[in-house]
């Protein structure tokens, strides 16, 4: 019997402004075509754009990222360099979703004092 991947997506988000608190429950399972996924860690270096290693991944879908980083800042870009999809500050994480074949790219931004000038992202990726 052939396996099949799932992944699934779910959550809250919860605001708290004063007295007001908005709550939104996040949901969401793909089954994608394809079984080719990866959670990997990169480390980022400022200056120019990189590339994201997607592994066996040809058709990508879902992306998450965690700038792991406590005072540098990254650019994630996808298919190409001429503007970018999110800009995770330190600590941020986000959701990406594209449909089809591209590239990802990834830029650093500040200094946490590595001799590098380098920070680590953290993402997990999925095809459709």
């Amino acid at each position: 019997m052939a396996t099949s991947q799932t992944t699934v997506i779910s959550g809250q988000v919860v605001n708290t402004n004063n007295s007001i608190r908005s709550t939104l429950s996040l949901q969401y399972s793909l089954t994608p075509t394809g079984s080719n996924s990866i959670a990997n860690s990169a480390t980022i270096t400022t200056g120019s754009w990189q590339v994201i290693d997607q592994g066996s991944n040809s058709d990508f879908r879902f992306g998450y990222f965690y700038n792991m980083d406590s005072t540098s800042s990254v650019k994630i870009a996808i298919g190409n360099t001429s503007s970018y999809s999110t800009w995770l500050q330190p600590n941020d994480v986000s959701l990406i979703a594209n449909s089809g074949s591209s590239v990802i790219w990834a830029q650093a931004y500040g200094n946490n004092g590595l001799p590098t000038g380098s920070m680590t992202l953290q993402y997990f990726l999925t095809e459709r």
